[in-house]
């Protein structure tokens, strides 16, 4: 059976205990203890199976940083290739078969920010909150429109 199962055949005979105001005969306590036992059997293998899955998600972020470590020292090494080759191709190019070098033209602006006029700044505002000062003021009794103290439960698995 499975976790929804097992919980709805508890109910049931609960309800039926119930029915029977409470006298608990030892066929219904060996039904109640057994649906019990595999209750907690079944909670159990979920717990093993989270625990499983979140040592595999961190394997993953494991993997995730040793692939991306080795993506940029290639693109590293490429481009100190690209450099070197670039030293010794003359301005007219290079061509062979399927490959072909040649120079292409481009314009960057470089600049010092602490030196720019002021006309030619831009200035970025970002806004957040202040969530711990909020929480301070929320659990205080203090009442701040657009903010509210929020309980939520998350199941914990040790």
């Amino acid at each position: 059976m499975n976790l929804y199962e097992l919980n709805k055949a508890r109910f049931a005979l609960l309800a039926e205990l119930q029915d029977l105001e409470g006298e608990l005969s030892p066929e219904l306590e060996a039904r109640l203890t057994a649906l019990d036992a595999a209750l907690d059997d079944k909670l159990e293998a979920c717990c093993a199976v989270l625990k499983n899955m979140h040592g595999m998600a961190e394997l993953h972020d494991a993997e995730i940083k040793r692939l991306k470590e080795r993506r940029d020292a290639i693109e590293a090494r490429a481009e100190r290739l690209r450099e070197w080759v670039g030293s010794f191709l003359g301005a007219e190019g290079w061509e062979r078969g399927l490959h072909r070098l040649s120079w292409r033209n481009s314009e960057a602006v470089e600049c010092e920010l602490e030196k720019l006029p002021d006309q030619y700044r831009v200035a970025k505002v970002v806004e957040s909150a202040d969530k711990k000062l909020l929480l301070t003021a929320l659990k205080t009794g203090a009442q701040i429109p657009g903010a509210q103290l929020v309980k939520r439960k998350h199941l914990q698995l040790k």
